[in-house]
């Protein structure tokens, strides 16, 4: 049975959590523009250079960010379904969805940039993979936000 006291420790933590993805949310935004304008300044990346460690890195936040998205992150499994109730599934499943449109419409915009600007395939894979993890990080701290707020 649950007792009162996990299930108020789950609301702050939900709470916690919501408040820590929107400041993730932001520093992933940040990284990912530095990082892009990084290699748009420099283009002669070099293996195992600043710039390529510093892609690398990024890389490691990215599947950090989207296992935390996909999973609900590294929990106690008995905080984690007190956490993830149906709300935050519902906010969950809407972030995702928005972060898949996000990517379709960075990938639709990459087809008809002209052939003149000089993308790569690793630069357009990047483009589509910040925007996606970008919009449904925030907008999933955003709901769950929201959510939280109303408690």
């Amino acid at each position: 049975m649950l007792s009162k006291t996990d299930v108020e420790r789950a609301d702050r933590k939900s709470r916690a959590r919501a408040i820590l993805l929107s400041m993730l949310a932001v520093m992933f935004a940040a990284s990912s523009i530095l990082d892009a304008c990084t290699h748009l300044f420099f283009v002669d990346v070099q293996p195992w250079s600043e710039k390529s460690f510093a892609r690398l890195i990024w890389v490691v936040l990215g599947v950090l960010v989207a296992l935390n998205l996909l999973t609900g992150g590294c929990i106690p499994r008995r905080m984690r379904q007190l956490m993830n109730d149906d709300v935050t599934k519902q906010n969950r499943s809407r972030a995702l969805s928005f972060g898949f449109c996000a990517a379709l419409l960075c990938a639709l915009g990459i087809v008809v940039v002209p052939q003149t600007s000089n993308i790569t395939a690793a630069g357009a894979a990047f483009v589509v993979a910040s925007s996606a993890l970008c919009v449904a990080l925030a907008s999933f701290a955003l709901l769950e936000l929201r959510a939280t707020s109303d408690v």
